[in-house]
């Protein structure tokens, strides 16, 4: 937002995350000044921009919540088509031919790994299933 007021240039937000939200939902901190400045700072800098892309339509709604125009957000997907890319059987993957999982229950975590996600939650039930790791 500074640059784009020296310059004089117009600038787009990709809003993928609002902080403080994501650090009160996983109670690293509480509600307080530190919050009310974010929140002050997000709506300053989401409002100044000439477009919001944000994440997907509920992150939109969100930002429609704090006051966001929906005039001033597209959102753009980035994520993968599921016209052209669907799930396929395993007799048709040559993935498990490949890997020799044919006969193998397998468990996939895709997407990102951090505080949000709860990923040691995942690895907690692998004692459970008596698995082993490939």
């Amino acid at each position: 937002m500074l640059i784009s007021r020296l310059k004089g240039v117009p600038y787009i937000y990709n809003c993928r995350d609002l902080y403080p939200d994501v650090a009160l939902g996983l109670r690293m901190i509480n509600k307080g000044v530190i919050t009310d400045t974010f929140n002050y700072l997000n709506k300053k800098v989401l409002s100044s921009a000439s477009l919001v892309v944000p994440l997907g339509l509920s992150m939109k709604n969100r930002l429609l919540a704090r006051g966001i125009k929906n005039e001033a957000m597209s959102v753009i997907p980035d994520w993968v088509n599921i016209q052209e890319i669907k799930p396929i059987s395993r007799e048709n993957n040559y993935l498990f031919s490949e890997l020799k999982l044919q006969d193998t229950f397998v468990i996939m975590h895709s997407g990102n790994l951090g505080l949000s996600q709860d990923f040691l939650l995942c690895l907690s039930v692998y004692p459970l299933l008596n698995l082993c790791i490939i």
